[in-house]
């Protein structure tokens, strides 16, 4: 039986979701805002291993999501979530120290810190939608989303903005230490934050075993064709970031704050998406908004080779491009989370929810897995022509996932939705 809030007391666990991502989402956004990345090769670690180290908590995703939902449901979200939550603390903890010790036994450290790290992650993850489902009202899913995001998008960019100025003056190792310390912090706080969030629905040790319970879930309508979709979409779009940081790094030859900088248009980018996706998905549905998207993706990669005709104001150039994808991120994202929330089964929520998020995971674990080979094994000429200007494999790997992109178009069929997946039920059996 699921519990039920009073209006005053779902307001409280509301904004108790909202402080515990504004806390804790920072050390995930690390790994794709551009810090890490500047850090790693601050310390001389080379690209390809840098793309495929910070690719981590994706392939932890697809590894471990669904067994860690199918628990969840069995033994309880919250107490699969917070032991996921102190297993994050203790592997950021690993990754804020590497550098502390020698060369041979740093590096070790890091990739144990990131693989426990990404593990909690799972862990914390696998609930996370199965347990704030009961608490937010089926007409107002798209807007609250729209608003968590927005509020720690909100402290991510504040946060990127400190580390820039920072790093500027103060490029040292120490200091990119001791914004990691903060961030540790953060995460631990979050701890605190999560343990008053109610966990409406009781776990069932009864529940189906766990091959029984994913054919339940491959069996509910439309949910394994929308996985589908998801998951060519992150396959093409998931490596991006990290492919348009290396192409500052080396190509075009930035510096530490500078690339923390243009990650933060990213944010900004993402934040302004936010503000607008969850009414833009509750008024007109999921399927406009991905519709929209696959164009917007496409211009976007296919604009980034095209900045040597704008060398007057290169940053600039890639900063609004960054901003433009970070729009489109918000607005795939609020509509995964709204689609999938319309369409979930009431038995086995949490593995039901996790199919999708393991599905994202493996696509854009997979889509930097695949681009840091390429660029390991120099797939790719390292420099090539396009009407007399300089380009090299970073623009290649974008231009080819824009095209993707683009060609995906023909996949929105999978989208089970037509106009607003609000009125789905989410009591499906």
């Amino acid at each position: 039986m699921i519990q039920t809030l009073t209006e005053p007391e779902s307001r409280q666990a509301m904004r108790n979701l909202i402080m515990a991502q504004c806390f804790g989402t920072l050390s995930l956004l690390l790994f794709t805002n551009g810090f890490l990345l500047a850090y790693l090769s601050a310390v001389g670690i080379p690209s390809e291993h840098i793309l495929s180290w910070l690719t981590l908590p994706y392939v932890s995703n697809f590894l471990l999501m669904l067994p860690f939902a199918h628990l969840a449901d069995r033994i309880g979200r919250k107490r699969v979530g917070l032991a996921g939550l102190y297993a994050t603390v203790a592997g950021f903890a690993l990754i804020a120290t590497f550098t502390l010790l020698p060369g041979h036994l740093a590096v070790p450290l890091f990739l144990a810190g990131a693989i426990i790290f990404s593990a909690g992650y799972t862990a914390f993850s696998s609930s996370w939608f199965a347990l704030l489902s009961p608490i937010i009202p089926a007409p107002m899913r798209g807007r609250f989303f729209g608003r968590l995001r927005t509020s720690w998008q909100a402290v991510a960019i504040a946060f990127s903005f400190i580390v820039t100025v920072v790093l500027r003056n103060h490029p040292e190792i120490g200091v990119y230490r001791l914004f990691l310390l903060v961030v540790l912090v953060m995460a631990f706080a979050r701890i605190l934050i999560y343990q008053r969030i109610p966990d409406l629905e009781p776990p069932n040790p009864a529940r189906p075993a766990f091959l029984e319970a994913i054919g339940i879930v491959f069996h509910t309508p439309g949910y394994l064709a929308f996985g589908a979709y998801i998951f060519l979409l992150y396959l093409f779009t998931g490596a991006a970031p990290w492919l348009m940081g290396l192409l500052q790094k080396d190509t075009m030859g930035l510096t530490g704050d500078s690339i923390v900088l243009l990650g933060n248009a990213l944010a900004v980018g993402t934040f302004i998406g936010f503000i607008f996706a969850g009414r833009l998905v509750d008024r007109f549905g999921t399927k406009p908004a991905f519709m929209i998207n696959h164009f917007a993706y496409a211009l976007i990669l296919g604009l980034i080779p095209l900045r040597p005709w704008f060398s007057a104001s290169p940053l600039l150039y890639m900063g609004c491009l960054m901003f433009g994808f970070g729009i489109c991120n918000a607005v795939t994202s609020v509509s995964i989370s709204t689609e999938m929330l319309g369409i979930m089964p009431a038995r086995s929520r949490s593995l039901s929810t996790a199919l999708i998020s393991m599905l994202s995971g493996a696509g854009i674990a997979l889509s930097g897995q695949f681009a840091a080979q390429a660029i390991r094994l120099r797939m790719l000429a390292d420099q090539w022509m396009l009407a007399g200007r300089s380009l090299g494999p970073y623009d290649t790997l974008l231009m080819a996932s824009g095209i993707m992109v683009l060609l995906l178009v023909v996949t929105l069929g999978l989208i089970p939705s037509v106009l607003r997946p609000a009125e789905y039920s989410s009591n499906q059996p």
